[in-house]
């Protein structure tokens, strides 16, 4: 049932315009169950990664009781906190855009809106996402090397991937927000570009700012030192 119609909408099959009527909890409850199914596949390929990279390190016989004990734990962990972190960054980045679109004149519901962002998120992981963690988990199983390379692979894949949902995420936006592409460009990709270069700018300026100060400080300590 889920995987049927999430399958459609990867595919174009239905279209954003078609969903744009979706609940805040029908998408949400459509994104749990797909980052359940993604969570346990990266929980996996997690362990069996470590495991690869102590074996390789020749510290297995150190580590080895360590993840026999965590590894479940880690599997476990990963399974708990994945939709979680799907279901808060849904709520957060679909307020976040619906804010900019209200900004360039939008005029949908921010829950229908949340809740079609996350059905269009449901959709992409719990069946692309999910075909690439298989294929990682499979690397996984093959050993690290064998990792290495899928992981090129799989990491190309989901550029694409991350590309159409992004082409269906501005088409949704289209379509609840009633607006242009041109202004959903903007809302979805530009406005948060801009805040983002923004953000790191300030971040990069801080960073040199406290450098520059323990640096002052100990050239400081060394000459009370120096007297």
């Amino acid at each position: 049932m889920f995987f049927n119609e999430w399958l459609d909408i990867l595919l174009y099959k239905k279209k954003p315009a078609d969903i744009a009527t979706t609940s805040m909890g029908t998408g949400l409850k459509h994104l749990v169950i797909a980052s359940l199914i993604v969570g346990v596949i990266s929980g996996i390929t997690s362990y069996l990664t470590v495991g690869s990279v102590t074996g390789m390190a020749g510290t297995e016989a150190m580590l080895g009781p360590m993840m026999a004990m965590l590894g479940p734990a880690m599997v476990v962990a990963t399974i708990i906190m994945t939709p979680i972190m799907a279901v808060i960054g849904a709520i957060i980045g679909g307020l976040i855009l619906h804010i900019f679109c209200k900004i360039l004149g939008g005029q949908g519901s921010v829950t229908t809106y949340i809740g079609t962002l996350a059905l269009i998120n449901a959709a992409i992981s719990g069946t692309a996402g999910v075909v690439l963690g298989i294929i990682g988990l499979i690397g996984a199983l093959g050993g690290m090397g064998i990792y290495m390379m899928v992981a090129g692979i799989v990491g190309l894949l989901g550029l694409i991937v991350g590309l159409w949902n992004l082409i269906l995420v501005l088409k949704a936006t289209m379509a609840v927000q009633q607006i242009s592409m041109g202004k959903a460009i903007v809302a979805v990709i530009v406005i948060p570009l801009i805040i983002g270069v923004i953000l790191a700018v300030v971040a990069a300026a801080l960073f040199v700012s406290l450098i520059m100060s323990a640096l002052g400080g100990a050239s400081g300590m060394g000459g009370l030192m120096a007297l």
